[in-house]
């Protein structure tokens, strides 16, 4: 996924819960081009949910650095997972 369609799919869960009033405890991530909750992101969807109740231009501004965040956390995540620890690389 780059982070355009990250974007995209981020302003469209925006847009699609803007009348929601509270959302739960569930995940609310990317899944096929668009959005899901779920209540154990199984399938390893990048989260959407920081995104509720903001408008488009917050959403576009934010967007980015919520992608590279979640690789960053993807990376360490499977850094960890293959023994590698990132510290020991500097």
């Amino acid at each position: 996924m780059t982070v355009d369609e990250y974007t995209e799919i981020c302003v469209r869960f925006a847009e699609d819960t803007k009348d929601w009033g509270d959302i739960d405890t569930r995940f609310f991530v990317t899944f096929r081009g668009g959005w899901v909750s779920s209540c154990d992101n199984r399938h390893g969807g990048i989260g959407v949910r920081w995104a509720f109740h903001k408008n488009e231009a917050e959403v576009r501004a934010m967007a980015r650095q919520k992608f590279e965040e979640w690789k960053a956390l993807e990376k360490e995540f499977a850094d960890r997972k293959s023994g590698i620890n990132a510290k020991d690389m500097v």
